[in-house]
């Protein structure tokens, strides 16, 4: 497989810019938990966020094949989340990390486009012992890149995945076309 570009924030923020992200975060209030938010719209009502990620967590034990109950390994998978931003602020002092240059920046020269719109910000909070579940379209999309030579045998890092995904499906019109 091949190597994608990438690019490393570090410093994201100066200290202090980093100190008010964490006090608007700290002031956001409470953080609903997946369990708690059904999906509403019709295709899903009823299930919950990720129902699929957590499913196939429980199913499998996660990428460290954790070998517990139905109920242990599901609270694995539910963790605290809130929006931020979505198209627009949903909190004040969250648009220097919704604009922020140096991503808005990264992502033109990724995608090779002049118009990036920044869309949503959100916090994912994980107690110790949970972890991020994996989707599982990821392994329906792992074996389409397989069928399209674009990926071996090996299975890639999370991250060269992703933006073997992104490099392979998402398109974008041109500017000129515009």
């Amino acid at each position: 497989m091949g190597s994608f570009r990438h690019f490393t924030f570090d410093p994201l923020f100066p200290p202090a810019d980093a100190d008010a992200i964490v006090r608007l975060c700290e002031r956001f209030g409470s953080y609903g938990m997946y369990g708690q938010k059904p999906i509403e719209e019709e295709l899903g009502r009823g299930l919950y966020q990720r129902h699929d990620a957590a499913m196939n967590y429980t199913r499998t034990g996660g990428r460290f094949g954790h070998q517990e109950s139905f109920e242990a390994l599901a609270v694995r998978t539910n963790y605290f989340r809130e929006t931020y931003a979505y198209a627009t602020p949903v909190v004040d002092g969250i648009e220097g990390f919704l604009h922020h240059e140096a991503f808005v920046e990264a992502a033109r020269a990724l995608h090779g486009r002049p118009v990036v719109v920044p869309a949503i910000v959100y916090a994912n909070l994980l107690v110790p012992g949970q972890e991020l579940a994996v989707h599982t379209d990821v392994a329906r999309l792992r074996d389409d890149l397989r069928a399209r030579g674009r990926l071996g045998d090996a299975v890639p890092n999370g991250t060269d995945l992703a933006l073997l995904m992104i490099d392979e499906y998402i398109r974008f019109p041109s500017p000129e076309a515009a």
